[in-house]
């Protein structure tokens, strides 16, 4: 039995070979992209996914610009931060398309980007909302509802 295992894994044993090759049921496994199997839900839904964190990032844009706007609150960190992770999530948006659905600029998509730019992108939105609450403190009248909906925006983006 053992005979049988080994011959299984290491390939055949005519004239003493002992190469390494896994049977093909692992051969997938072992290949050196690690978010294989995290693709395979993501492209089910990626145009989806797209068009929902567009959506978001457009509101966010909005609300951003409206607590600029606002002159009854005092600007500050907490009143450009969402606009101006608004600007920088559109451009890691509009990064991810490109290289997923236009061939031009397939060559420069890379998995392990994607990854590292929605992780930065997940970081930066939940410092959006600690910092959208904590100058939530400092609102007046309308200012406290739009600070409460840029809050929300950053927690959906997180």
């Amino acid at each position: 039995m053992h005979c049988l295992a080994q011959k299984d894994y290491l390939g055949s044993n005519d004239n003493n070979d002992t190469s390494t090759a896994l049977p093909p049921r692992y051969a997938k496994a072992s290949t050196m992209n690690p978010f294989a199997a995290l693709s395979a839900f993501a492209n089910r839904f990626n145009r989806t996914i797209h068009i929902t964190q567009a959506i978001l990032v457009l509101g966010a844009f909005i609300t951003g610009c409206a607590l600029l706007a606002d002159s009854s609150m005092p600007r500050g960190r907490s009143t450009t931060l969402v606009l101006v992770y608004s600007i920088k999530s559109a451009l890691f948006l509009l990064y991810q398309y490109l290289t997923t659905h236009v061939d031009r600029f397939r060559r420069f998509g890379s998995p392990r980007l994607n990854f590292f730019l929605d992780a930065l992108d997940c970081l930066l939105w939940f410092t959006a909302f600690i910092i959208s609450c904590m100058g939530g403190k400092r609102c007046v009248g309308s200012s406290c509802t739009t600070v409460g909906i840029a809050a929300t925006f950053a927690l959906l983006l997180r």
